[in-house]
């Protein structure tokens, strides 16, 4: 739910500009009674495709994951840590056990 939260805010986000080869993994989800720490990698296949979900001085980045956190926290009914970054994997798309990672068989 949090990946398809997170690829929510980045169409809505970023848009027209957003790359075809990008999406949403996560690394990382614990929970205890204080809240949640997830950890999501967002991969896109080239380098110039970065900047896109960057934005400038990475404010992209933030907004997304801001109103994502927002909506996981909402969801979860506790606070969330949420720590997002974007990885360049080359040829990810082509990738059959990246694809399965991802969930799509």
């Amino acid at each position: 739910i949090a990946a398809e939260l997170l690829r929510e805010k980045i169409f809505r986000l970023v848009g027209d500009e957003l790359p075809y080869g990008c999406a949403v993994m996560i690394e990382q989800w614990e929970e205890n009674e204080q809240g949640a720490r997830i950890s999501a990698c967002v991969l896109v296949e080239r380098e110039s495709h970065r900047p896109i979900l960057l934005g400038t001085n990475g404010m992209h980045m933030k907004r997304i994951a801001s109103e994502a956190r927002q909506d996981i926290k909402n969801l979860l009914d506790k606070p969330v840590f949420l720590d997002v970054y974007v990885k360049v994997r080359r040829g990810w798309t082509e990738r059959e056990a990246t694809l399965r990672e991802l969930g799509h068989e």
